[in-house]
């Protein structure tokens, strides 16, 4: 699947059970092909790495009082994704994810985690 994807989401668990134990970029590179725009790998509350064609830009993550990390990576992805159609910039785009992503371990459930644009919107202006 990856070999035909535009965009793909791992975390740092999958890629080793992708690629084995290397380094995250050097695995990355392993797996990257001409038509993949962005390879992002999250790494829990650490954040997470988006690489795109020549750049890695990462994000170090946001302290919340986590309680569930059911929908997390729902949540990061969708934001990737709406970034991507709303034109936002790489840097924006790991950034915004990761305080989605955040924001949904600190509720319970999958869709019931998920943050507002104003819930994400207040945590990137408070960090």
């Amino acid at each position: 699947m990856i070999s035909r994807a535009a965009i793909v989401k791992v975390s740092e668990e999958e890629l080793l059970a992708l690629n084995g134990p290397r380094d995250m970029t050097a695995a990355v590179h392993a797996l990257w092909h001409d038509r993949l725009q962005l390879f992002s790998v999250t790494r829990g509350e650490k954040g997470a790495v988006l690489y795109s064609a020549g750049a890695n830009h990462v994000c170090n993550g946001f302290r919340v009082n986590a309680v569930d990390s059911t929908g997390a990576g729902d949540a990061y992805t969708a934001s990737i994704l709406s970034g991507v159609l709303a034109g936002e910039t790489p840097d924006a785009l790991v950034r915004r994810a990761c305080a989605a992503g955040a924001l949904a371990t600190t509720r319970k459930g999958a869709m019931e985690s998920l943050p507002t644009t104003a819930e994400i919107t207040a945590l990137l202006a408070s960090s």
